[in-house]
């Protein structure tokens, strides 16, 4: 995953961008940006079919 709203070389984008990538332009306002509450304050998931682990300091999750 990469920020589309900062250049290639910003260290949000360290694990690389798309050939040709550059960042979106104009750049997005605050009000061109709407967010939704898809789950309430202290909901989770739950599946037996996710795992969480962690590796190399990034956590991580395993689709079994």
């Amino acid at each position: 995953m990469f920020n589309v709203c900062l250049p290639a070389d910003h260290p949000i984008n360290r694990d690389g961008v798309p050939d040709g990538f550059s960042p979106i332009y104009p750049e997005l306002l605050e009000s061109d940006v709407h967010r939704q509450m898809e789950f309430n304050p202290h909901s989770y998931l739950a599946s037996s079919s996710i795992e969480k682990s962690h590796g190399d300091g990034n956590p991580s999750y395993v689709y079994l």
